[in-house]
C-alpha cells in the first residue's frame, strides 16, 4: 500500500464568502478513504509543531521520519 501526504490550506481566504467546507474538512475525508483502503495518511496539521521549527522544516521532517524510511525499510 501507499503512504499518501496530504497538504493544502487550512482555510479557504477569510475575505472570500464561501458555503464550502474548509480544506482541512475535504482532506480529513480524502484520508478516512485511503484508510479504509490499506493506505497511510499523513496530515501534516495532525503532526504538532516542535518549538523554532518553520513550515519547510517541519514538512522536511515528516517525509524523513514517515515517508522515505517507510520506504527504506520496506526494500530490506
Amino acid at each position: 500500500m501507499a503512504v499518501i501526504f496530504l497538504l493544502g490550506p487550512g482555510m479557504w481566504d477569510p475575505t472570500k464568502k464561501s458555503s464550502d467546507p474548509a480544506p482541512m474538512l475535504i482532506r480529513r475525508e480524502f484520508a478516512k478513504v485511503f484508510i479504509e483502503d490499506g493506505h497511510e495518511v499523513i496530515l501534516m496539521e495532525d503532526d504538532p509543531d516542535r518549538v523554532g521549527e518553520d513550515y519547510i522544516e517541519k514538512f522536511d521532517r515528516l517525509l524523513r521520519d514517515r515517508v522515505t524510511s517507510a520506504l527504506s525499510d520496506s526494500r530490506d
